[in-house]
């Protein structure tokens, strides 16, 4: 018998909540996050983007080691979704990155 949704969420929640402690590693933490979002969302990868004190978004985690560089690609280019999630604060749903090659050239170019 498969573990159901809730039950995937309620255990992500679990693990997350164990690495709060006083000498949690923050890069540790946000990179088992990027893996829950992946199985509990049934995406291919996912990357995690932080805005620090000065606006700037480094990126923070990922999933996988190509998630990670889309995210770097992203960066360098000063555009994409998360950049424009970020600065708009809408949801920004990429499901066909040549269908946007108009809106972020750069970062599509690189990808």
């Amino acid at each position: 018998m498969g573990v159901n949704r809730e039950q995937q969420l309620g255990e992500a929640f679990v693990e997350v909540a164990d690495t709060l402690v006083d000498d949690f590693d923050v890069i540790e933490l946000l990179h088992t996050l990027a893996e829950h979002c992946v199985r509990l969302l049934d995406v291919a990868a996912a990357g995690i983007m932080l805005a620090d004190q000065d606006g700037q978004l480094p990126a923070m985690a990922a999933s996988s080691e190509s998630a990670r560089l889309l995210e770097l690609f992203e960066l360098q280019a000063d555009a994409g979704p998360c950049l424009d999630a970020f600065r708009t604060g809408d949801q920004v749903v990429n499901a066909d990155l040549r269908a946007n090659q108009q809106r972020w050239p750069r970062f599509v170019e690189a990808a």
